[in-house]
């Protein structure tokens, strides 16, 4: 039988498809010019994994760890290969069609329309949604901080949520396939945090249905239908069973299992360093209107606005541009997370028409996800989420779990056109509910026009004190104290906080007439699509429009074209210190970087071995030992990690002289029966001739020979060669290198020896009399064995799709 393409049937898809594409070149247009965005976290990745790669390139063989960061990690959060992950690399060379940031845009969009089409609405519903979900706010400030990894998993999760709901309530076959290829490649994207968020939502999903059964006495067939979630669940952890496997043996060691420390040891992140980046309660409104804080912390104050004016009249004008609008809790933001006026219009009427078992478990995704973004400003909630659900303690920047409902809002909103579309009879109850809606959110804004200066501070108390005392410091500085004395410092900081406080006030109140203007006009084109069926197309595309517009005129706010600019303007250069610390050919030595942020910024490591960096999942030994000594710059603990040389903060290269080498001879032992007391010691004693040691690994018999030596002679990041020679037995040798016994092993003269852990962090050996080639080897332990359950379940996925595929196309296969 001939095959006809139906396009009437796929004319709606393709339509969309170049919808996507459309809105997604015009977001980030340039990148066609050849210019790129200045993304400060894939700057970091370069650096920070510039060693790794230059390994690879050199030797073909992927290292596993970096020596270049924090004194040496892992590599397992940062850059490693895993070949055996077959579906995430297909899935790349997929998605390299279109490239990134471009790319982002797109197939979040289009993996939003996928979730509603498994969820069974139709093609409004889903381009609405698509369109809505990929222009999110958030996404754009994401996308503009190089972000990768997390929005790669914000891409993925639609998908991976509609072939979950597609598996409970419609085609549960097909659906679990789905669900282990979209859960697979979610997890793939390499961001447990996000992946954490959206299996939350679909955990009160699954809920939601069993209490669905229990009532509809369908238990039968829901545990049939979860059994096969279960098993898509199993498929898709174990087609990531590699990563996973080195993430989870790996976290224990970092900063996310907790310190090592006994007064610290919480078995996860300190509280409040998770909830440092914390929404306030009141920030929240930020959904609706974006610059009802003030916008983004790097957005400042108008050259012509009511700051520049009072400041233009002592002769300062310009010190407007250089203050923050943004008057929210947190200690930095990009932007806001701005949901959209008419997403949340049209979620909002969903919450009202949209059937129960829907509204449910969406209601509580959406107020749990909301209460744990408010972190510290709600402890009483997330101290208990912590000491609760798993892993939650693991991750930091709970406000994260806002992208929760920058997903759940298109998705009501589409529901929402599903069902006006679907129950287009019922006019008099539909209009009756849009038009409460619309008035619910009018009277919130018009609220905030008339009392927002009644209501708010807008930080005024906070700005006055600090800028009196800017101006107190200005006038002491340059000899006026007559204004001093007249208080002339109180009335100019005073004064400039109150004009503040009206600028703000108007951005707030120009953003809420903004959202009464949009509202009124979704509102109107619905009522006319109701009662004008004929119309309803039409309304729908006016919809659309004005939606896309909505977003992308407040994304555009902070994330402008002109953002973007050459590629070589992007690239890390060799600094003159740089350079001349290059020169020196000596092996392992490493470098403190003081002309920046050293333990938060990586760029350091594009060159050298660096004592600093920048990671969110640092061993925690190491975070320690920064705490303790490092930030106070104790000058013996950089000699023990080898540092040679600091990059002054006027970017000079110093040479120091008290490093003490890729490894040296210790005369004794220091015994300390707990982590505590190894930290401590480290202050105690002369690091040159005694090193630290637990009590267990001290050695018996230890003896200290003249006339023993030690010298490093080959350095790759996962292999290292030392020369010895040892004048008596049982002589301890220190190496300045990480202790991490869970991949590396040592080699005396190529045989293994063991190796203990000295000085809090280092690796510490006794060796016997003689010359001796000692070889230090990092490789990941069972790396075979877990890149073959990876790719056993990768392949499995595989060949459930196409069965699945041939039984549609032929289902006398394995019976009807």
């Amino acid at each position: 039988m001939k095959y006809t393409f139906q396009w009437r049937k796929y004319f709606p898809h393709i339509v969309s498809i170049l919808i996507f594409l459309i809105l997604s070149i015009i977001s980030f247009y340039p990148q066609l010019e050849g210019k790129v965005l200045p993304q400060h976290d894939t700057t970091q990745f370069e650096a920070m994994s510039s060693d790794i790669r230059a390994c690879r390139a050199e030797t073909g063989e992927d290292p596993q760890w970096t020596g270049a960061m924090f004194s040496g990690m892992p590599a397992y959060m940062i850059n490693i290969k895993y070949p055996s992950m077959v579906l995430k690399h297909g899935m790349d060379k997929i998605l390299s069609i279109v490239s990134t940031p471009i790319g982002f845009i797109f197939f979040a969009m289009l993996s939003a329309y996928l979730m509603i089409i498994m969820m069974g609405m139709g093609w409004w519903a889903a381009l609405f949604t698509a369109i809505a979900y990929g222009l999110s706010t958030y996404f754009f400030l994401i996308i503009g901080a190089g972000h990768q990894t997390k929005m790669w998993a914000l891409v993925y999760a639609p998908a991976m949520i509609g072939a979950i709901y597609m598996t409970l309530r419609r085609n549960m076959l097909l659906g679990g396939a789905l669900t282990a290829l979209t859960a697979a490649l979610e997890i793939g994207a390499n961001h447990p945090q996000i992946t954490y968020y959206f299996i939350l939502a679909a955990v009160c999903l699954w809920l939601n249905d069993l209490v669905y059964a229990i009532l509809k006495k369908r238990l039968k067939d829901f545990v049939k239908r979860s059994s096969i979630l279960a098993a898509a669940a199993l498929l898709s952890i174990g087609a990531n069973f590699s990563p996973i496997y080195y993430a989870m043996e790996h976290s224990d060691e970092t900063i996310r299992g907790g310190s090592q420390l006994h007064s610290d040891k919480t078995g996860g992140l300190d509280l409040d360093y998770a909830t440092n980046w914390s929404y306030g309660i009141a920030e929240s409104w930020n959904m609706l209107i974006p610059n009802f804080m003030g916008g983004s912390s790097s957005q400042t104050f108008s050259k012509d606005g009511p700051l520049a004016e009072y400041f233009s009249e002592v002769g300062m004008k310009d010190v407007a541009e250089n203050l923050p609008t943004y008057w929210g809790e947190q200690p930095y933001t990009a932007g806001p997370t701005y949901l959209g006026v008419i997403a949340i219009l049209l979620a909002i009427i969903g919450f009202t028409i949209c059937p129960k078992r829907d509204i449910f478990w969406l209601l509580l995704v959406m107020v749990f996800s909301l209460v744990l973004s408010w972190g510290h400003n709600a402890m009483w909630f997330t101290q208990k989420a912590f000491d609760w659900l798993p892993m939650y303690n693991k991750f930091r920047a709970v406000s994260t779990i806002l992208i929760v409902l920058e997903w759940e809002i298109p998705l009501l909103a589409g529901m929402a056109i599903w069902h006006i579309q679907q129950h287009m009879d019922s006019l008099k109850e539909i209009s009756r509910k849009i038009i409460y809606s619309m008035s619910a959110i009018c009277v919130i804004a018009l609220f905030f026009i008339l009392f927002n200066d009644k209501i708010f501070s807008f930080h005024q108390e906070e700005d006055g004190k600090m800028l009196s005392e800017e101006f107190y410091q200005m006038f002491k500085m340059g000899g006026g104290e007559e204004y001093i004395e007249k208080d002339i410092h109180l009335e100019l900081g005073w004064g400039a906080a109150h004009a503040m406080l009206e600028e703000r006030s108007s951005l707030l109140s120009h953003d809420s007439l903004r959202v009464i203007l949009l509202c009124v006009l979704v509102t109107a084109a619905l009522l006319l699509a109701l009662k004008k069926k004929r119309m309803m197309g039409y309304m729908l595309s006016a919809i659309v429009i004005l939606a896309t517009w909505d977003l992308l005129s407040v994304n555009f706010r902070y994330q402008p074209h002109n953002a973007f600019c050459l590629r070589s303007k992007t690239e890390i250069t060799p600094s003159q210190a740089d350079k001349e610390i290059l020169q020196d050919k000596e092996l392992g030595f490493r470098v403190l970087n003081l002309s920046v942020s050293p333990f938060n910024d990586a760029t350091t490591s594009k060159f050298h071995r660096s004592v600093g960096g920048y990671h969110g999942a640092k061993l925690s030994r190491y975070q320690d030992l920064i705490n303790a000594y490092l930030t106070s710059g104790k000058e013996e603990i950089y000699d023990m990690l080898n540092t040679k040389y600091v990059i002054s903060s006027e970017g000079k290269a110093i040479q120091r002289e008290g490093a003490m080498g890729a490894a040296w001879i210790v005369s004794s032992l220091y015994p300390a029966t707990c982590a505590e007391e190894e930290l401590v010691a480290l202050d105690k004693i002369d690091l040159k001739t005694c090193a630290v040691c637990s009590e267990k690994d001290l050695v018996k018999s230890m003896s200290f020979g003249e006339g023993s030596h030690i010298e490093l002679v080959e350095y790759q990041p996962n292999k290292l060669t030392y020369k010895a020679h040892i004048e008596e037995d049982h002589t301890v040798a220190v190496f300045s290198e990480i202790f991490y016994d869970r991949g590396w092993k040592a080699y005396v003269d190529q045989k293994p020896e063991p190796y203990f852990r000295a000085n809090y962090l280092l690796r510490a050996m006794a060796l016997k009399k003689g010359d001796h080639t000692i070889v230090w080897q990092f490789r990941a332990p069972h790396f075979a064995f877990a890149e073959w359950i990876t790719l056993i379940c990768s392949i499995m996925i595989i060949f459930a799709i196409v069965l699945i595929v041939i039984r549609k196309n032929d289902n006398t296969l394995l019976g009807r």
